[in-house]
């Protein structure tokens, strides 16, 4: 039988107390022994677990991001409604500049005279389209285009826009397209 080792262990005369032990012999130095507690089970941690916890905050950010990009969207809608709202007001203006000042007929078919004037700050040039229609708007029997260059702001000129379509009795003349384009480099005329 081998030695145990030099320390405190259950002193083999009464297992209430520790006796030591010095590597040889058994010494006069006791010690009472500390009462074991009876083992029981660890209570089950509150709380979730690491995987849980995971998938929480995965869900969190998803739903943060899922509420940033609906607000990014809404966003991203606004600023295309005011801009459509821009264009349209600008293409209001354009239209403004322009006017039908005759509506008749000449050799070669339906004319529409037109009146421009520039109520810009820039020089600029026009494109137009007008179309001939019935005087209820109902038949559309042709359409006419002019292109007005270099019109200094302040400026009126005229133009014609003409349809090689020859009238087929009443008609009228509508303006369906003005744009209004800044000249940089014309020369006017």
């Amino acid at each position: 039988m081998t030695a145990p080792d030099p320390g405190w262990h259950p002193d083999p005369s009464n297992p209430q107390q520790l006796r030591y032990w010095d590597g040889q012999q058994w010494t006069d130095h006791t010690a009472p022994a500390q009462p074991q507690a009876p083992t029981q089970p660890q209570p089950a941690k509150s709380g979730m677990s690491g995987g849980a916890k995971a998938l929480l905050v995965i869900g969190i950010v998803l739903a943060v991001g899922l509420v940033g990009c609906g607000a990014l969207v809404a966003l991203i809608a606004t600023a295309a409604d005011e801009a459509d709202e821009a264009i349209e007001e600008e293409q209001a203006r354009e239209a403004e500049d322009v006017e039908i000042s005759e509506c008749t007929t000449d050799g070669a078919g339906m004319l529409a005279k037109l009146t421009v004037t520039n109520n810009s700050s820039k020089r600029s040039t026009y494109s137009v389209d007008v179309t001939f229609e019935s005087p209820d708007g109902a038949t559309q029997y042709a359409t006419g285009f002019t292109f007005v260059d270099a019109v200094e702001p302040g400026q009126t000129a005229t133009s014609d826009a003409h349809s090689l379509t020859e009238a087929p009795g009443e008609f009228e003349c509508r303006i369906v397209s003005v744009e209004r384009m800044e000249d940089v480099g014309g020369t006017g005329g």
